[in-house]
């Protein structure tokens, strides 16, 4: 949340302390809030068309699978 800055970093030939480029963007970042918000809404209709939410699910059911062998062990 707030302000979002970039920081390009360019390493010279010789080395040495990088030169630095400085981006600020103005303003809130809203776009995780929205992203999230997206995310959510489409979970809550089971709308998973999204290849994005695919991977996500893929992701949950692995880690659900893991922690069922662990307690196995």
């Amino acid at each position: 949340m707030g302000r979002e800055k970039l920081v390009l970093y360019k390493m010279k030939p010789e080395m040495g302390p990088p030169e630095a480029q400085e981006f600020v963007f103005p303003g809130e970042d809203l776009s995780w809030s929205k992203e999230n918000e997206i995310f959510l809404n489409r979970i809550k209709r089971r709308d998973f068309s999204d290849r994005s939410l695919q991977d996500s699910l893929y992701v949950l059911k692995t880690i659900e699978k893991i922690y069922k062998l662990k307690e196995k062990l």
